[in-house]
Order: structure tokens, then sequence, then C-alpha cells
């Protein structure tokens, strides 16, 4: 049997900073290129969608055909090609190629996933039973090494300021230089691989699909250095961005819309680190995290971590980290609410966007996760995470679940009074409602005064728009005051119930019970210690009485 490495494509899509991939190039045994279309991931599937929970949407899987289609391009000019297996398990594809090779090395680039970390043990046991190495790194998708990260916390970091101290005083690995040969490609006429690269309809999506309604994203690592460079140019921008002030309204995007690329390692997170470093070491001034674009990486390396340690990150139950709600799961609004129907217009923009586009700025995902959650819908924030891993280009496990969490105030976030507004926070943005006309385009003749709450429109102002409300375009799907009312109070009740949870001992319901005595004597002080903090209050006090005095009454904040 012929001698071959194997280079194994899954979210590392890219030539730059993959040092794996490196690797496998610079040993010059001829290399086997290859990526899987696992069965699980695919439409119209028998198996069990375990591991993402629904199946994924045409223009995520048009954007990653695109993305290989580059990968091949950039293979087929060193004389190699991408050697693709459509529905075939990952263990089968592997018994098929050590059967007519005598491989050396697997080569992989590792992932943070459940079902990724499941099977990925499964392979290295079947490589170690057939005396083949495995060469695996974090290779850039994350800014760390996990494994490496996880000797860095003694406790799960539950807040973002507990991972910002460690991740901010680790050095960031610099990338590796970028593949600048293949080995050759051995003869693969006895493979049952696909003659190039497949078509949708090829993966089991419809004929009747029109490929020509694109997303505004095409997928590749050449596009993605390419938007990478654009940005870079505007240096000003880079130092001084800060992700809260930027417009979610806006028809363009008005953040770096880097994610699809970054989530399927068109981009490696490493790399985009260290030329956003190489900005900020020329300015004076630059934004900090967590606002700044190193700030937005920390995010993500954050919740990618989370992912990676905490079991049954991506639900409610046996989460350890995550409020137990009684949510609701009702499948006429939930489908109202996917389909872009709920009747609040700035809502049904966002959703319709979502589903045309394949991405969404990260404000509009605040306003209408908040909205189907904890803030007028009431249901169940793994529904919503179900929803958008289905049509997110950038729909990344660890962050869609981590944002879900965040923004239902089951974790990470706990002012679940504070809700966003279906017509006070969009007008912050867009007075003319010119988005909403773009995606809601029924609405398009209604006046700015009524964009936001058409239903409030007289008759003959709905009629001359050309839209009747409760007809044309749904009446709102609840009432908003009073929907959020009552769901302030759950949220409270839910809150009320994780205190007394943690009272009783117990952090969550898979926690054991400490004893009251033990959890007593862990939180008595030395006396030393005591004595100081008395001393330091005490000179507290004695600093703040005079100028108590001196303002007079107690100003309101």
């Amino acid at each position: 049997m012929e001698k071959a490495n194997v280079y194994w494509f899954r979210k590392g899509l890219r030539f730059h900073d993959n040092e794996p991939l490196l690797e496998a190039c610079n040993t010059g045994i001829p290399l086997l290129p290859i990526f899987i279309f696992d069965p699980l991931f695919l439409p119209n599937s028998d198996e069990e969608h375990s591991a993402t929970g629904s199946t994924s949407g045409h223009k995520q899987f048009l954007f990653l055909l695109e993305c290989l289609e580059d990968l091949n391009n950039k293979l087929e000019a060193f004389g190699s090609q991408l050697l693709i297996y459509v529905n075939r398990k990952p263990n089968d594809v592997f018994e098929e190629i050590t059967t007519h090779f005598d491989i050396e090395t697997l080569y992989f680039e590792k992932d943070t996933e459940p079902y990724a970390k499941e099977r990925d043990a499964l392979i290295e046991n079947m490589m170690n039973e057939k005396s083949i190495q495995i060469h695996s790194s974090w290779a850039g998708h994350t800014l760390q090494n996990m494994d490496f990260l996880t000797k860095k916390f003694e406790k799960c970091p539950k807040t973002y300021r507990s991972f910002l101290s460690v991740i901010q005083n680790t050095r960031i690995p610099l990338p590796v230089e970028t593949v600048q040969t293949v080995p050759d490609l051995p003869d693969v006429s006895t493979l049952n691989i696909f003659p190039g690269v497949p078509t949708l309809c090829d993966l089991g999506f419809s004929s009747d699909l029109n490929e020509n309604e694109h997303s505004p994203f095409y997928g590749g690592e050449s596009l993605a250095l390419e938007r990478l460079e654009m940005h870079l140019e505007n240096k000003q921008w880079i130092a001084t961005f800060e992700k809260p002030k930027t417009n979610p309204a806006t028809l363009q995007p008005s953040t770096t819309a880097l994610s699809p690329y970054i989530t399927l390692g068109c981009l490696s997170a490493r790399y985009f680190y260290h030329r956003i470093n190489e900005v900020y070491k020329q300015k004076k001034k630059h934004a900090k995290p967590p606002q700044s674009l190193h700030g937005q990486l920390y995010f993500r390396e954050w919740f990618y971590y989370l992912g990676y340690t905490v079991p049954n990150f991506d639900k409610m139950e046996g989460n350890d980290i995550c409020l137990q709600a009684d949510w609701n799961r009702d499948p006429e609004i939930i489908e109202a609410f996917r389909n872009g129907r709920t009747g609040y217009p700035w809502i049904d923009a966002i959703m319709r966007q979502l589903r045309t586009e394949g991405w969404i700025h990260h404000l509009a995902r605040h306003a209408v996760a908040c909205f189907f959650t904890r803030g007028q819908l009431w249901q169940h924030w793994e529904e919503g995470r179900d929803i958008f891993a289905d049509y997110l280009l950038d729909g990344d496990w660890s962050l869609n679940a981590a944002n879900w969490m965040w923004l239902s105030a089951s974790a990470f976030f706990t002012a679940y009074f504070r809700v966003y507004g279906t017509e006070s926070f969009p007008k912050k943005y867009d007075k003319q409602g010119i988005y909403v006309k773009k995606y809601c385009p029924e609405l398009a003749k209604f006046p700015a005064k009524y964009i936001y709450k058409p239903w409030e429109a007289p008759l003959e102002v709905q009629k001359k728009a050309g839209c009747i409300i409760g007809k044309d375009y749904p009446m709102p799907i609840v009432n908003e005051k009073e929907a959020k009312a009552g769901n302030m109070v759950k949220m409270k009740e839910a809150y009320r119930q994780k205190k007394l949870f943690k009272l009783s001992g117990n952090q969550t319901n898979n926690t054991t019970t400490i004893s009251r005595k033990k959890r007593s004597n862990s939180n008595k002080k030395p006396a030393a210690k005591i004595k100081k903090q008395q001393k330091g209050k005490k000179r507290k006090q004695e600093v703040a009485e005079p100028l108590k005095k001196k303002r007079g009454k107690k100003q309101k904040i």
C-alpha cells in the first residue's frame, strides 16, 4: 500500500495560521486532504439531530460550499485537490482510507463542541488501534489552547470580568506562517469520494431552491482576508471601534461582519487578534475591552471555554450556570416569530433579514432574543437557539447558546427588568423606519409616525398605505405592556427559587447539598483580617462624613 498522511478539514478551512496543515505539508509525505459531510448534519437525515438540535438552513450550506470551493482552488494550484465525502460517517471514511493506504499520521484542528469531542475520541481510538499517529492542535480557531486555559481557572469563570482577568494576562500565540506548498496527491481512484465540490441538491436540499437569492456574504478564505484588509486600511476605525456604538438598523453592516468567516475557520481568530494589535500599537489611544474588537474576541473565547468545560452548556436542564425557569413552548408563537409574523415590525424585520441573509447585527439579535423570551413572548430560549442555528451563517454552537442564555437572563446577565422596547429602541437609530420598510415591504408606505406601531394608524391611513393591519400584516401577537408585566413576575419568581436553592446548599438541580456547618465554617474570616476591614471601614466613614455635610441633601441617581 502507498504511504500517505491525512489532513482532515473541519472548521479550519484556510491556509493561513493552520499549524497542523503546515506540519502535514512540511513532511513531504503524500497528503490526502479530506472533508466529510456527516449525515448527522445533512437535511432529510434519518439520524437523530441531537448534536445540533435542528438541521441547518440552505444558506449556511451554500456559504460552506463556497468555502470548500475556495479551498479546493488553492489545493489545485499546488497540484492537489480536496477529497470530499458526502453522507458518510467519519469512522466509515477512515476505515476505507486505512484499507487502501498506509497512513502514517492523521492531522486536524481540535474542536470544542460535545459531538465533535465524542466523534474525535472515536476516530483517535481507531487510529491508535491501527498504530497511526495523531497530530492535532487548537491551531488558531481559538486564541488559546483550551486545555491550557482549564489549568488557569480554579472554578468556572461565570462573569466576563473573571475570565478577562486571566485571558488578558496570558500571551496569545503568534500565527504560524501560511502554507506555501502541498505534497503530491496519491492515487485516489480506489476511494469512494464525490467528484468535485457538491451542490445543494447533491446534499439533499430541494431543487426548488433559488441559489441566485444569495446572502450578502460569499464564503471562502480569500474573501475573508480581503474583507479583513479592507477594514484594516481604516486604522482609526479599528482603534476606536466600540461595539455598543454601532447601528443595528443600517442596511449595510456597521461592524466588521467577519463572524461568518471566523465561525468556519476561513479566518483565524488568532491572526485577526494580532492584526488588530498591530493597529493598536500604532495608536496612542484605542478602545478597551469589553467594547473593543479585542474585547469581542475575548467574549468569543470565554463562551468557547464555557462550551468546552460546562456540561449541557446549550441546554437549560442539567446546566450548572443556567437559571431554571418555567418557559413556554407554543408552536404557533414560535413559528410566527421564526417567519417574522409577530405583528411587531421591528422584530419581524430582523427575523426576515435573518432568514434571507443569514446575518443580523448583534443588537438586533439582542432585541429579538429578549422579545422572544423574558421580554414579551415567554418562549423557551432553547427554541430561539434552534431558530438562530437554522439561519445564522455564524451560528456558532457555543456563542449561540451563550447569547440566548444571556438575553433571556438565564446566565451572565441578571437585570431581567431591562427590556428592549419594540418602538423606543429602534427609534434611537432609525426614526423613519427605513430598515423596517426594506424587510417588511407591505409596510413601506406607512408614515414614520406609525411604522413601529401600524395597528394604531387610522383605517384611512392603512388603506392609503395599501396594507390593512390584521389582513395584510398581522395584529400584535401579544399586548406588549401586559406581557412584559406578567413576564417580570415570572422572572422574579425564577430568581427567588434560584436564591432558595442556594440557601438550601444547592447550586443547581445537579449539585450535591453542602452541609450548613461546613458552609458556615468556610465563610469564617481570620480575626486579623476582620480587624483590618473594620479599621478601613472606620476610616472611610471619617472621610465620608465631612463630604456628606458639605453636599447637603443626598442626590438622586
